[in-house]
């Protein structure tokens, strides 16, 4: 087999000068991709840290009012009981007391030899359970609105923090790895996203992989050439 060393010194030169270049070359377009990751980790992670913030603001806003708590009478007009016992986890379920979900549909099937017919009917509300459904809708959408104080700014913050964070990705995404660190550095980028560890292929994750997978297949191309 003919190596590099077996080639006399005058045809050897150029090659180990073409190959030196072609390293150099490598190092520099992932000393790009290096630092691209390092922004996105850190980027990332402050995303990260922020979106908790938004979700404990949220879970620790003010109780719900005690009307969305389902009475011994909601129950006699065919409402349902919350499927969660902890009212202050779950105050209420609201889809069952909008106008649309009020009516009952009732259905009858009638069967015989040669003949199945099915008979559909719709039973409209009584005004007791309109006028309960009305104030529940009212009380729970009010209650809903408000946010702790400081949340929309947080939200705000969170959402700039996660475009920041897009762009880097979109950035190291479209930068090929010449190099095994240049490979690193996008796992490291799919770790950040999973929050230190990849537990599930999909999102920022799948993409990086995916990227990954093309780079390597780049890389093999190359050395076969």
């Amino acid at each position: 087999m003919r190596s590099l060393a077996s080639l006399p010194v005058a045809a050897a030169t150029p090659a180990a000068a073409s190959l030196m270049q072609v390293t150099d070359e490598s190092h520099a377009a992932d000393t790009q991709l290096l630092a691209l990751a390092d922004e996105y980790v850190v980027a990332e992670w402050h995303y990260l840290d922020l979106l908790i913030a938004v979700d404990q603001m949220s879970e620790h806003r003010e109780a719900p009012p005690e009307v969305l708590k389902i009475r011994p009478r909601d129950l006699e007009l065919g409402r349902k009981p919350e499927q969660n016992a902890e009212f202050w986890a779950s105050p209420c379920d609201i889809m069952q007391w909008r106008p649309a979900r009020l009516a009952e549909w009732r259905m009858e099937k009638k069967e015989t030899d040669d003949r199945l017919e099915l008979v559909q009917w719709k039973i409209e509300p009584s005004e007791e359970l309109c006028e309960r459904g009305a104030e529940i809708v009212a009380a729970f959408d009010e209650w809903n609105s408000r946010k702790p104080r400081g949340y929309t700014k947080a939200k705000r913050k969170m959402k700039r923090a996660l475009r920041v964070a897009e762009q880097l990705e979109e950035q190291i995404l479209n930068t090929p790895a010449k190099t095994l660190e240049g490979l690193k550095a996008k796992i490291r980028c799919a770790e950040a996203w999973s929050g230190g560890k990849i537990n599930s292929i999909d999102g920022c994750a799948a993409d990086m992989i995916l990227s990954i997978i093309e780079d390597i297949e780049d890389m093999g191309a190359v050395g076969a050439s």
